[in-house]
């Protein structure tokens, strides 16, 4: 009986150590799914957080830069049950075509606008033709009474370059309508700048052109053709005018400068003048045009002197670019441009920033829409009242009145 016992415990034994050994086996031939992932099993966006991936033969792929460079050279991909992940220049391709239609074109949007982009964009245009169309454009300041109909699907954008006083109140019933906006704010859906800067990446694309002083013998210069406007930059060159010459050139001053003789007035103020008067006609938030963007991507040698709100043009402007009629009263200002004109090198540190950024294309935001167009499903959005986003209600904080008008 005792042996029969002894001979039963023996083989109880003999069995749980086979087990055990099977079990061994079985860990070393298949590791343990909760400790080891394939590129399969991760979600795209978290691959690279592995420093392992496992493929078919339980071989392991350093996942460094270099081996994925080397995959990607060598178009050698993961296939783990059939599932391939591809990503290659053919692929890129063969991108869909997303194509944008504007319904109010303005003749300052080229139908060629997306042209230039790495993603594949078109642009169709007309108000009889966008019921078909899936992402459908507007230019608010040129819309008035109702929206027209919006069919099933459709993403609307609404895109502006001009300041909220021309054109809030007209889309006023254009209520739930709009998914995103296109505008020069930066809380915009797609920032619009007028102009952007970028560092320089070569020696050789640095401007080494010397700067331009021996003619020089004139204060300030300003172009404008509206008079009176809401942030009354008329009344504050009226001060400035009362400390230093300010020619005026167009129908608001006694000097003319005709559009076909447009380069010739260029010419004189890029030989003659020291400064140019680059004010805007409202206070609003983001706000700047290309009055002083463009004058900086010509390559002119003249000091823009800016009027914004508060440190608007520090944030879109290149370092000690510029002088802000902010940080002075108009006497103040005056005096600050009277110095300057007497001391040459003081002058040229304001154009040091050539040696570090450049200006690039003022459109390049069509490339930034093109691009969130092919993942737009990612960014839902519609606007309960796109009038009071515009104005930025109920406080109307987006521009304010001036606050400059007093001399201290």
């Amino acid at each position: 009986m005792i042996r029969f016992r002894r001979r039963k415990i023996l083989a109880v034994i003999a069995v749980l150590c086979g087990l055990c050994v099977i079990g061994f086996q079985w860990k070393i031939q298949y590791p343990d799914k909760r400790k080891s992932f394939s590129s399969r099993e991760l979600p795209l966006e978290k691959r690279g957080n592995k420093q392992q991936l496992y493929n078919k033969s339980n071989n392991v792929f350093a996942y460094s830069e270099q081996g994925l460079e080397k995959r990607r050279n060598e178009q050698q991909f993961n296939n783990e049950s059939n599932n391939v992940f591809e990503h290659s220049v053919q692929a890129e391709q063969k991108q869909e075509n997303v194509q944008v239609h504007y319904y109010n074109k303005p003749p300052s949007v080229s139908l060629q606008a997306f042209s230039k982009c790495p993603d594949r964009c078109t642009m169709t245009h007309g108000k009889k033709d966008y019921k078909n169309k899936k992402i459908v454009i507007f230019h608010g300041p040129d819309l008035f009474g109702k929206p027209p109909k919006k069919y099933r699907g459709q993403l609307w954008i609404m895109q502006a370059m001009e300041p909220p006083y021309l054109y809030a109140d007209h889309i006023n019933l254009w209520k739930r309508v709009f998914n995103w906006t296109l505008v020069h704010r930066r809380d915009s859906d797609v920032f619009t700048p007028y102009g952007s800067f970028a560092p320089i990446r070569s020696q050789s694309d640095i401007d080494t052109r010397p700067i331009n002083w021996a003619n020089k013998t004139r204060i300030a210069a300003w172009f404008v053709s509206k008079c009176k406007t809401p942030g009354r930059r008329e009344d504050f060159v009226r001060l400035l005018q009362h400390h230093t010459n300010v020619h005026i050139y167009g129908k608001c001053g006694n000097l003319s400068c005709p559009r076909s003789v447009h380069n010739n007035c260029l010419e004189q103020l890029k030989n003659h003048y020291l400064f140019y008067l680059s004010f805007e006609n409202s206070l609003c938030a983001d706000y700047l045009t290309e009055k002083v963007t463009r004058l900086m991507q010509d390559g002119l040698d003249v000091i823009p002197v800016v009027r914004g709100t508060g440190d608007l043009y520090k944030m879109h402007l290149p370092p000690n670019s510029f002088i802000s009629a902010h940080d002075y009263t108009a006497q103040g200002l005056a005096e600050k441009m009277i110095s300057i004109s007497k001391n040459k090198e003081e002058f040229k540190k304001y154009f040091e920033w050539r040696q570090q950024y450049y200006a690039e294309e003022i459109d390049l935001f069509y490339c930034d829409l093109c691009r969130k167009l092919h993942s737009a499903n990612k960014y839902e959005r519609l606007y309960e009242s796109i009038t009071h986003w515009v104005k930025d209600h109920p406080h109307h904080t987006n521009c304010h009145e001036a606050t400059d008008l007093k001399e201290r």
